[in-house]
Parts: structure tokens; sequence; C-alpha cells
């Protein structure tokens, strides 16, 4: 991940390096080019040329941080150099509800060799738990770590979710195979969203509401390992 990958349009925030770094800026990518990132933000920006500060560019649940050096400001308009690595800031997190809701899968691939264009073939599996952008489901899914699928279940009575899903990890249990599925469509709005049912989830079943990293990582082996 580098910085000459963030497109234009995209929404980004900026961080001062400087101590105190309380202050955050909301700006939009206007232009990416070889010489630069340029950034609108909402108004006027205190940066002089040289100073450091981060770019914090979301993609999903992940957030990416570029440490770049300012080269011009004037009013609101920011222009920044290029960083070709990220920092991988903590991702956001994620109160863990049970949900025992059925869910319809179907293997979405990239790329299928030696196939012919058609329907997906979905299949009826179980979700376990739920978790504002991930699932831990189980059931007979022909998956493996990494793959895509599409996914389709109800939230909550008449709210229907359907995304692109990534398996993050995949485990045979004394159940049968669990699966660590993370949504990878969801724009920062009806992520928010999720967010939000799942806390009133956990009000309404009595929960405390314990913060817990998002299911990914060592996190996930810890989770699968503790299903049953």
């Amino acid at each position: 991940m580098t910085s000459r990958q963030i497109p234009v349009k995209q929404e980004v925030s900026v961080v001062p390096n400087s101590l105190p770094s309380d202050r955050e800026y909301t700006a939009v990518v206007t232009s990416n080019e070889v010489a630069g990132l340029t950034l609108t933000a909402e108004g006027p920006v205190s940066f002089q040329p040289g100073d450091a500060c981060t770019i914090r560019y979301r993609i999903g649940a992940v957030l990416w941080g570029f440490d770049v050096i300012v080269v011009h400001c004037q009013g609101p308009e920011l222009k920044v150099c290029h960083v070709d690595h990220a920092r991988y800031i903590n991702r956001r997190r994620f109160v863990r509800v049970p949900l025992h809701q059925p869910i319809w899968v179907a293997p979405f691939p990239v790329l299928r060799e030696n196939a012919k264009a058609g329907v997906p073939s979905f299949c009826k599996i179980e979700i376990l738990e739920f978790s504002g952008t991930t699932l831990r489901v189980k059931g007979a899914l022909d998956a493996d770590r990494r793959d895509r699928v599409l996914v389709i279940f109800e939230v909550q009575p008449g709210r229907v979710v359907q995304d692109i899903a990534e398996i993050r990890r995949a485990a045979e249990g004394e159940t049968g195979p669990s699966f660590i599925l993370e949504l990878m469509g969801l724009d920062d709005r009806c992520e928010n969203e999720l967010i939000r049912i799942t806390n009133q989830m956990a009000i309404e079943q009595g929960l405390e509401m314990e913060l817990g990293e998002v299911l990914e990582g060592e996190e996930v082996e810890m989770a699968l390992e503790g299903s049953g």
C-alpha cells in the first residue's frame, strides 16, 4: 500500500505530527500525480511547507497511515509528497454479539477457469456471531481462506445485508467447519450503521459492552479455537 494508490475524490483525514496533535482535518483528494497528493479540506488548514503530517485512509475496516511532508499549503488546499509505505493503524473496535440467523453464501472468484458464465450458486449456512463488519459462520461452505464470497442475510427484521465478503479464517471444529467473513463493500455510512445495530443488539441482550478487536489475525484463531 502506497500513497500513490489513494484514489481521487477519496475522503481522508490529515493529522499534524507535531505535539499536541489532537487536531484532525477532513479533506478530499483532488489530485494524485507523480509529484504528490493534492487535498482540499473543509476549511483553512494550519501547515507550513516542510511540516510533517499523517494522511489516514480507510479501506473498509482497515485504516492506513501515510507519514508525509507538506510541500505547499494555501487556505483549504494542501499538497504533500508521496510515500511508498504505509503504517497499519489499529482497526476500529467492535462489540461481538450472538446472531443465530441463516445466511446465504455463494463462491465469488474473480476469475474462473474452465467454467461457463452463470448465476452464482448459494448455499444456506448459519451465522453464529455478528461484529459490525465481520461474521462468524458455521456450515458446509466449500471455500478457503482469502476466497471471496457473496453473502445475503437479515440483520434485523426487514433489513437485509447484501455484500461481497472475504474469508479471513477457516477451521474445522467439533460441530463442523467454521469461518470468519469480513464484509468488503461497505462505505462509512453502512459500516457505522452495522456498528450501531451491533451495539443495540448487545444492549437488548444484556451483554457487557466490552470492546474487542475486529475478528482477524490472532484474535480470529482464538475465536475459532474457542468455538464449538
